[in-house]
């Protein structure tokens, strides 16, 4: 949905700017985010050495530079802003630490997801970033279709169906980076065949019958629920045994497994619709 700076912008002819709204994006998150985090989270410090700690900066070195000059009791802790210098690419990777920080605490992961989400609503121009359950992704991927992305993970987390969510997304987020590195395209397949194998349990009478052992066993009236899936398995299957093949002779074709991306997000949303 476009900001009402945009169509302000657009109604006198003035043109976007894309690093302008970057800017702007950090300056936002600055206000709500971080601010919210350092005043009201108790203690901020465990943030403060979690993120530095990820980022592999020494915490105890930022700590010590603030406090040089302090002869209190008390220790000052450097503002989340110090680890990003209002630069744009820092503040995503705090916002994607931060929602990893707070897990396990759901008014937290609400608060810094709908501000991160009205931050990128706000923005008068396409920032060309995507963010969704903690993560960020470049819009313009052909892969981050809502249909195969955000319907999929949501469908998943309202099931509470886990395993599956995390090899999912997981395997999306290998894909995304296997444009930049290519030997990262066997790691897509292997998460995309464990997600095709949890989601098979889904269907199975006995639960610990797996994927690749059900396309072994020939009774299938007696193992599979609904016989609609029979033909799905066994050419899924197939595909993946091709793909691993391929990468025997030679590199993985990328193409193939941006297909075998999408023919297992259609799986495992048909699977959940037909529940």
């Amino acid at each position: 949905m476009a900001s009402i700076l945009s169509e302000f912008k657009k109604n006198f002819g003035i043109e976007d700017n894309l690093a302008e709204e970057k800017e702007n994006f950090v300056q936002r998150i600055n206000q709500t985010v971080f601010k919210k985090i350092q005043d009201s989270f108790y203690p901020y410090k465990g943030v403060f050495v979690f993120l530095c700690y990820q980022l592999g900066v020494n915490a105890d070195d930022r700590i010590s530079s603030v406090n040089r000059l302090n002869y209190g009791s008390s220790s000052t802790i450097p503002g989340i802003r110090s680890l990003t210098n209002d630069n744009f690419t820092e503040t995503l990777k705090l916002l994607v630490l931060l929602y990893k920080f707070f897990e396990d605490q759901e008014e937290w992961k609400k608060y810094i997801n709908n501000f991160t989400l009205l931050a990128l609503s706000s923005a008068g121009y396409d920032l060309e970033i995507r963010w969704n359950e903690g993560m960020f992704y470049p819009s313009g991927a052909e892969a981050l279709d809502e249909k195969l992305i955000d319907d999929i993970l949501g469908v998943l987390q309202e099931n509470n169906r886990k395993s599956i969510f995390i090899a999912y997304k997981k395997g999306i987020k290998e894909f995304l980076e296997s444009r930049k590195d290519k030997s990262k395209l066997k790691n897509v397949v292997r998460d995309m065949q464990l997600a095709l194998d949890e989601t098979s349990k889904v269907l199975l009478v006995d639960k610990n019958v797996g994927f690749k052992h059900l396309l072994k066993d020939k009774n299938w009236d007696e193992i599979v629920k609904n016989k609609f899936y029979q033909k799905i398995f066994i050419q899924l299957n197939e595909f993946a045994d091709k793909l691993a093949k391929h990468k025997a002779e030679a590199a993985f074709n990328e193409h193939e497994v941006e297909t075998f991306v999408y023919l297992t997000g259609i799986f495992i949303r048909l699977v959940f619709i037909q529940q």
